[in-house]
């Protein structure tokens, strides 16, 4: 047996690793959030509080609270006293509009609404709710911790949230088991130990930021988190705690390496970054190896209905996403459902490991055609990708954001992907715009990194990276690209602002 599986079958619920830890150094600081620290017989005793309360809110179905708050030092007791009691966390984002908000509300029914109170008015849901302005337990009434994980490892316990850019937010079921099951390929692959003070800077909506913080807990390190996350806070974090392991997105990495950059300010005492999220540039690389100087820089490509997907350590292809994560089996699978594809050919990006999810919250539970599927007995997020003959994974990008230009399907990673070889060019954005008479038109939005270039320089440039068709028609700059709460571009947004001829002023010319 497998560690990946004996971790599955020693623990049950997600919580005893971080209960274990507590029993054995209660003393510690478990978490820190600007100037206020927790430790972990505090962090302990707030979990088996919110578990007992939990545990009584609803006696015909699994308790179900939804969680609405920026980053809190009592988001997390609240969010595992809830796994612990057998209970479902929906956790949304405060970024999300109101309207949003309100239909996943009334979508999943939650039993509890737990958030800051000036953001609950503005909802004004008719269901209990609980302030985040107070400490927790405030006016509770008086019941015993409740001290025993649940012990389904199957139990779904949290509900991860698309980014709510556009329509209304899906959520992603994820179990015990199959977090477990993460942690412990997790434990392989970056080895954070409890000697470890681990910096997560993003916000704990984004399923990222909390999986590394249940991660750090679960290993008993000290968690330091920011209230509000920038890479000015990021780095004084950094300085004050001596943090040795960084876990974020790559645009915060690198808003972080460039603060430290700017104010030469290195940090040797990092040894481990973790990237996620999206894929991690050479661009950003170099930055994150000229701030960080003795860190070992790791990054890895999932998705939020598979978990864990591939890794990709310093001795890997830098344009790859790595091998396939510790427990995952990973395959390419033909488009046309016939089997693998061959090596260098685009395909299905497809996974069998005990990290998946159980489905889409309150969803049928039939697959749907596109996006999370089964292919061939694999399971795929639509994602679509290649491996090369030393099983190395390279994404091309997700059925949705596929685009046919003069008969030609065209994907935006490889694009961006030229873009960013020009030294000019800090970040890039590719969208396909659908024009009746031609396909897809290929529209570029970039942030300079150092002097602007012209169009037809720009596009001479491209021509050795590039065919013609796939050359964008039009490029805009902007100082920066709008984000999501998780830290992704934007691209709804930035398709829509092309759409209404509201970025005009920024192209290229």
């Amino acid at each position: 047996m497998t560690s990946v599986e004996n971790s599955v079958e020693n623990d049950n619920n997600l919580v005893a690793q971080m209960v274990h830890r507590a029993t054995q150094t209660p003393g510690q600081t478990a978490i820190t959030l600007d100037e206020s620290a927790i430790c972990y017989d505090e962090l302990l005793a707030q979990v088996q509080q919110v578990a007992a309360h939990v545990a009584c809110i609803s006696s015909d179905s699994q308790p179900r609270v939804a969680l609405l708050s920026p980053n809190r030092l009592e988001s997390l007791p609240v969010f595992l006293g809830t796994a612990m009691a057998g209970g479902l966390t929906l956790v949304l984002s405060p970024s999300w509009s109101l309207t949003q908000l309100r239909q996943v509300l009334a979508a999943h029914r939650p039993h509890w609404l737990v958030g800051e109170s000036p953001l609950l008015a503005l909802l004004g849901a008719d269901l209990p709710s609980e302030t985040l302005d107070r400490p927790l337990q405030t006016g509770w009434p008086p019941l015993p911790p409740l001290t025993t994980p649940q012990k389904n490892p199957q139990q779904p316990f949290y509900a991860c949230f698309t980014s709510g850019t556009t329509g209304s937010p899906k959520g992603v079921v994820k179990t015990h088991r199959s977090w477990v099951a993460g942690l412990a390929a997790s434990r392989i692959e970056f080895q954070i130990t409890a000697a470890d003070q681990v910096l997560v800077p993003g916000s704990l909506s984004h399923s990222l930021s909390l999986y590394a913080a249940v991660e750090a807990l679960s290993a008993g390190s000290t968690l330091h988190l920011l209230a509000q996350p920038s890479g000015a806070a990021a780095l004084a974090s950094l300085h004050q705690r001596s943090a040795s392991v960084i876990v974020a997105v790559p645009t915060l990495l690198s808003r972080l390496a460039t603060e430290a950059i700017a104010h030469n300010q290195p940090c040797p005492a990092v040894r481990l970054i973790i990237s996620g999220g999206a894929k991690l540039t050479g661009k950003v690389l170099a930055q994150l190896q000229r701030a960080f100087p003795s860190a070992r820089i790791v990054e890895y490509y999932g998705a939020s209905e598979l978990g864990f997907v591939s890794v990709r350590h310093s001795n890997m292809p830098v344009d790859s996403v790595g091998r396939a994560f510790a427990g995952v089996a990973l395959s390419v699978q033909r488009e046309d459902g016939n089997g693998p594809a061959d090596v260098g050919k685009i395909g299905w990006v497809c996974v069998r490991s005990e990290l998946i999810c159980a489905g889409y919250l309150d969803q049928p539970t039939t697959p749907p055609a596109t996006g999370f599927r089964a292919v061939n007995g694999w399971w795929t997020a639509g994602d679509r990708g290649w491996l090369d003959g030393q099983g190395y994974l390279y994404l091309a990008g997700r059925e949705q954001d596929m685009m046919i230009c003069a008969g030609v399907n065209v994907y935006p990673a490889e694009v961006e992907a030229a873009l960013l070889t020009l030294p000019e060019i800090a970040a890039a954005a590719v969208l396909g715009i659908s024009n009746d008479c031609r396909g897809d038109m290929i529209y570029a939005v970039v942030v300079w990194q150092e002097q602007p270039l012209d169009r037809r320089t720009l596009r001479q440039r491209l021509r050795p990276h590039l065919p013609r068709y796939a050359c964008p028609r039009r490029v805009y700059a902007l100082d920066q690209l709008p984000l999501t709460s998780s830290g992704k571009v934007a691209r709804a947004q930035l398709a829509e602002q092309l759409q209404r001829g509201l970025l005009a002023a920024a192209e290229v010319r």
